[in-house]
């Protein structure tokens, strides 16, 4: 009987027996492989996360871009519209739309809520962003003008948007177009001759403000008619 009970002790294990060498390899495999698949869980979340933040960003910037170009391009008026004042300084052209090409666009707009005179509008790109430049015209009791930009002559900029994609010849920032049934497409950028005929203007922003997480860039597009077209048309003896 003590001899069986000697041989159950040997048998049974004891307190501060450890682990084999193949039970560690077994435990180390098990925790690194859910160390493992608990990272790339972490990891797609917060990337996840991230791009969506950025597709936002981008959205809402593409947004609120093409509604300030758009809302004041639909004002475009030519300077020989305003017969209350004339123009002295600075109204080189006759016509709503005094440059033009695939990425910046300046037109006279009537903004100010006064009849008398227009303000000058240029959208262009500095760098990757999209810049709106606003010039109010001086105003007198019998014309009015505008200075040259610098020094005291004022004029209000502000970015529209950031991480604009550069515009190429295939998919320009503007693309212009005529007065016709159905509009037909004017050159990029639009001839001297061309710029009466404009008739509506066709936008097109891409935004990527960053290229983290891979998120691609947000398309926007929208064309813009232009009311006043058809009366700078008749003014400027257009046809």
């Amino acid at each position: 009987m003590k001899a069986l009970r000697r041989w159950i002790s040997a048998r049974a294990p004891r307190a501060d027996d450890g682990l084999s060498l193949a039970e560690m390899i077994v435990t180390l495999g098990l925790t690194t492989l859910v160390a493992g698949f608990t990272f790339a869980l972490l990891m797609q979340g917060v990337r996840s996360t991230g791009s969506s933040a950025v597709r936002q960003d981008n959205a809402g910037q593409a947004r609120v871009a093409i509604e300030a170009v758009s809302r004041n391009l639909r004002t475009a008026v030519s300077p020989i519209q305003f017969q209350g004042l004339t123009c002295t300084s600075g109204c080189t052209a006759t016509t709503a739309v005094t440059a033009a090409d695939g990425s910046s666009l300046t037109f006279y707009a009537n903004i100010n809520g006064v009849e008398a005179a227009p303000s000058r509008i240029t959208y262009a790109l500095t760098g990757s962003s999209l810049v709106e430049t606003v010039q109010a015209p001086v105003v007198s009791a019998t014309n009015y003008s505008f200075c040259a930009p610098g020094g005291s002559c004022a004029v209000r900029t502000r970015t529209l948007a950031r991480g604009v994609v550069t515009p190429t010849a295939a998919e320009p920032l503007f693309t212009y177009y005529g007065d016709g049934a159905p509009p037909p497409p004017l050159g990029t950028p639009p001839t001297a001759a061309e710029l009466v005929h404009i008739d509506a203007v066709e936008i097109l922003l891409k935004v990527r403000s960053s290229a983290k997480w891979g998120t691609p860039a947000t398309t926007v597009a929208m064309r813009v008619a232009l009311p006043n077209a058809d009366y700078a048309r008749a003014t400027n003896g257009g046809s």
